[in-house]
Order: C-alpha cells, then sequence, then structure tokens
C-alpha cells in the first residue's frame, strides 16, 4: 500500500465505480462493500456478494454499480495486520470469482479491490467517499450479526458525540461535498451515505435473529431504516453460514500441507482459485 489512507489496488475496469460502459449520472449510485479479512476467502464470502447482487432490486437501488472488496489494514480489536499483498491476491481472485458467477446476469458489474487504513466503518466510508470525490455514492457495508452489535458499541466512540458520528455514516452525502484532501466537514456538509446490509448468521442456538437485535436499544431502532437485511443466502442447504476462514486456517495447520482428508473438507469451504493458490504456496495464512 502506498503512503495514502485509501488504494485501489485493481478492478475489472479502469473507470471503476462506474459499471463498464457507464450509466446516467442522473441515475442512484451505489457501491456493494465486502470488508473482511480474507484469510482467506470462502465460498460464504462468495455468495454473500452474489447474493446480495441478485437480490439489489428491493435494496433501495435499482442496480449496484460496483463491488468493492475491501481489505482493513487497521483492525479496531487486533491492532494492525501483516501479510497486506498476499491478502491482495487472495481478494483478487475472489474478485474472478464473483465476475465469473455474475457475467450472465450482470455483465456490465465493475469489481475492485481496496485496502483501507482505518478502523471504524465510519472512517472507511470517509475516506472511500474522499476516494470518489464527488460525494454521489451510498455505501452498502455487508456485515453480519456480531458485526453490526460491535458497530453500535460505545467503546468504539469514546472521546467523540456517539450520535453525531452515527448520522454522519447513515445521511446522504450532498453531491458535491466531499473532497479528497480530507474529511473534517464531511457531517456538516452532508453525511457519508453509508447502509448496512446485514446477513444472518448461526450462533449455537442456529440463525440470529437480525430484527431483534436491532430492537433491542433504541439507538439501534433509530437507524433500522437504514439497515437492511440478507435472509436466507444460505437456502441452499450446503452449510456455507456455518463454514468460516478460522476453520480453514485450522485445516490447512493440521495438514501441515493439504492432506486428502483436509482438501476434501477445504473444497467445500474455499473457492477454487483460492485453494490452488494456497495449495502452490504451501502457506498457512496467519491469524492477524
Amino acid at each position: 500500500m502506498n503512503s495514502g489512507l485509501m488504494e485501489i489496488i485493481t478492478s475489472t475496469s479502469p473507470d471503476w465505480p462506474q459499471p463498464k460502459g457507464g450509466r446516467p449520472t442522473d441515475s442512484p449510485h451505489a457501491i456493494l462493500i465486502l470488508d473482511s479479512s480474507f484469510n482467506p476467502p470462502t465460498l460464504a464470502h462468495l455468495r454473500l456478494v452474489t447474493e446480495a447482487l441478485r437480490r439489489a432490486g428491493p435494496l433501495e437501488s435499482p442496480q449496484f454499480d460496483a463491488v468493492l472488496l475491501l481489505f482493513s489494514i487497521a483492525n479496531a480489536d487486533k491492532g494492525v495486520s501483516a501479510d497486506v499483498d498476499r491478502r491482495c491476491d487472495l481478494m483478487k481472485l475472489l474478485s474472478d470469482h464473483i465476475v465469473e458467477d455474475t457475467t450472465s446476469s450482470l455483465p456490465l458489474l465493475n469489481v475492485a479491490v481496496g485496502v483501507v487504513n482505518a478502523a471504524r466503518f465510519v472512517d472507511k466510508a470517509s475516506l472511500l467517499q474522499q476516494y470518489l470525490g464527488n460525494g454521489s455514492y451510498r455505501l452498502y457495508f455487508i456485515v453480519g450479526a456480531d458485526t453490526l452489535v460491535r458497530f453500535f458499541a460505545p467503546k468504539y466512540y469514546e472521546g467523540t458525540d456517539m450520535a453525531a458520528v452515527l448520522d454522519s455514516f447513515f445521511d446522504d452525502p450532498v453531491v458535491g461535498s466531499v473532497s479528497r484532501s480530507g474529511c473534517e466537514g464531511s457531517v456538516d456538509q452532508g453525511g457519508l451515505g453509508g447502509r448496512l446490509l446485514c446477513a444472518d448468521r448461526m450462533s449455537d442456538g442456529g440463525p440470529l435473529d437480525i430484527s431483534a437485535l436491532l430492537r433491542d436499544d433504541p439507538i439501534k431502532r433509530r437507524y433500522s431504516e437504514r439497515i437492511l437485511t440478507l435472509g436466507g443466502w444460505d437456502d441452499r442447504g450446503d452449510g456455507l453460514m456455518a463454514m468460516s476462514s478460522t476453520e480453514a486456517r485450522r485445516l490447512l495447520d493440521a495438514a501441515g500441507g493439504i492432506e486428502v482428508a483436509a482438501k476434501q473438507r477445504l473444497e467445500l469451504i474455499l473457492p477454487t482459485r483460492i485453494l490452488e493458490y494456497l495449495e502452490k504456496s504451501n502457506k498457512v495464512p496467519s491469524e492477524s
């Protein structure tokens, strides 16, 4: 990553985030963002993106203009991540799978891989709007229920007016209000156009109830119309909801390479290109 705080590493078209071939500027602009550690990317990551794209009509926007796979070097709980280059390689392979899986239905979709040096969603949104420059985009972050809970945890807003920060994230931007030079004026000049697209996920008692999470306190209820639910994304019965990067790392580590039994399980967890990359590199992803 260069000295900046936000960088697009690669994209399927140089016009990102405009869709390939562009579309009228008076149309709503929306970017679907999967912000993850990608350590490694799994079939669940792939399904989350493709299902969100498939259901785009009901999500306040007629379509998503672009997809961004975003890796945050800084983590609010874990500090600074290592092995950025390898993580970006894996994200590029995931973007190939996304394009391949959506070519027939979304031939103009533009997918990018990006890196940001920020931990909180509001800071990531601010840096991305600065990068885009004109403040005309809504930013749809795919999150899990556990991340939704952390998003509203007061400890991440200590020393600030939490309500004002959340307002700045969820309020729509004023076109032309966000500059690339800084974000100090973003709250006064319009919001950051943030949205949360929350995917249900397994807990010990089954899928977490997203609607119950949104009802459990006044702050979440205040923004509930800007928090959308991606339910049933694992309705094909293949158990992707319960799969995780942690399990993939455990299988890779236990195999000390990739043995037959571990590979059979990994084929159910990882996209083909990801598994091939890890086989060739014979490298177990670190925990950071």
